[in-house]
């Protein structure tokens, strides 16, 4: 997970990662164990759509610090090449 969410191809961020979600360039989907489910329901829904694997994370502050930033993050996705 640590090495794939360190590459360049990803969304991090629910807005950013919904746009890719939407245009079909997402291959697979890291989620925050420690989000609100009403907040990323959208998100969840197209994943779900478009059969996109999804692997949960333990919290926001983890996801961030995996993906390179320095704030927490709800969602992420690895975007095809």
């Amino acid at each position: 997970m640590e090495i794939e969410l360190s590459r360049e191809n990803k969304t991090v961020g629910l807005r950013e990662s919904l746009k890719a979600l939407k245009d079909g360039k997402v291959i697979k989907a890291y989620v925050a164990k420690d989000v609100q489910p009403e907040l990323i329901k959208e998100f969840m829904d197209m994943c779900e759509k478009h059969e996109i694997l999804i692997e949960f994370v333990d919290s926001k502050t983890q996801l961030g610090e995996i993906c390179g930033i320095e704030r927490s993050a709800t969602v992420a996705c690895i975007l095809k090449k």
